[in-house]
Formats: structure tokens, sequence, C-alpha cells
């Protein structure tokens, strides 16, 4: 199997296995917009199809409850929740499927369009790795291997990364790198 068809493999399953430790414990929407997203998907299995039994927003005073839904965001998340619901049943991790399923897919997408920038597999492993596991994990790296490749220092940090304290300082003496077009 050629080297970039095993990567993607190996991406996608690292990947879909990471989503699904962090996903199995959590067995109820965590903040408000995913309940919303919940509570659709739910509404969209039962065959309620796209209404609201609550009010949400005061945006669009509804007449009477439930009313209409998605008059503030667009359906689709409930309508995937939906989807994995007829096909699981009723629960939860049913709901987070498709998008477990989907985000698994983010990988390889990095690692994609990473290859295609550099033709380089370190930098696709590297990409996909970070879709794999985000945060600030390679930024150290990152910025010392763009230092390199600029050859000088380069800073990734954005202003309101920095510390409140010398925020105000570090924008003073900073002087851009690059030219206007």
């Amino acid at each position: 199997m050629p080297d970039r068809r095993r990567d993607l493999l190996l991406l996608f399953g690292l990947a879909l296995a990471v989503r699904l430790l962090t996903a199995l414990p959590i067995h109820q929407p965590g903040y408000t917009d995913a309940c919303y997203y919940a509570t659709g998907a739910r509404q969209i299995y039962e065959g309620q199809g796209f209404v609201e039994p609550f009010i949400w927003n005061y945006l669009d005073p509804p007449d009477a409850i439930p009313h209409p839904g998605y008059q503030y965001w667009m359906p689709l998340p409930a309508l995937l929740g939906g989807l994995g619901m007829w096909l699981l049943g009723d629960a939860f991790f049913a709901m987070q499927l498709p998008f477990i399923l989907l985000s698994a897919l983010l990988p390889l997408v990095a690692y994609t369009v990473a290859w295609d920038l550099t033709s380089q597999r370190k930098h696709a492993l590297l990409a996909g790795l970070l879709a794999v596991f985000p945060g600030f994990f390679g930024l150290g790296r990152m910025e010392e291997e763009l230092s390199q490749l600029l050859g000088r220092k380069a800073d990734l940090n954005t202003p309101m990364s920095l510390s409140r304290y010398f925020r105000e300082q570090v924008l003073a003496e900073a002087e851009p790198q690059y030219g206007e077009a």
C-alpha cells in the first residue's frame, strides 16, 4: 500500500479512536448550543419536524410554543444528530456519532492540504497529527521551523494571546516583517 494511503488510514483510525474515547464519557450536551441541537435532533427523530418546544431567544418572539425552529441558527447539526438517532436509536451517543465520524476526517484534510503545499510526507504527517491532537502541542516546534525558513525569529502569538501585563510593550516594540504589495 502506498505511503500516502497508509498514512491516511492510520490518521483516520487514530482520529476516530481519539474522538470515540473523548465522546464516550459524555452522556448529555455540555453547553447551550449543543443542547439546542440535541433537542432539535430529538424533535426530528420523533417526527416533530423543525420546531422548538421552548423559547430559545427573543430575536423572533413566538406566538405560541412549540413554534417554528431554526429562525436564528442553521439546522444541519440537528439533521445530522437526528440521522444518527434514526440509525442507532434514541441515545445521546447516536447524536454524537455523525460528528465523531466527520471530525475524524479533519486530519485527512490537513494531511492532504499539507501534502499539496509541500510535497513532503513529514509535513503532511505533522499537519494530520496536529489535527488529531489539536492544541499547542507543536507550536514551539512550528515557531522554530518557521524561524529557520525565514532566517529570523518568528513568533506565532497573536496580540490577544499575550498577557495583558506586557501586551502593550510587545506591540510597541513589534516590527512588521512583510511589505505591502
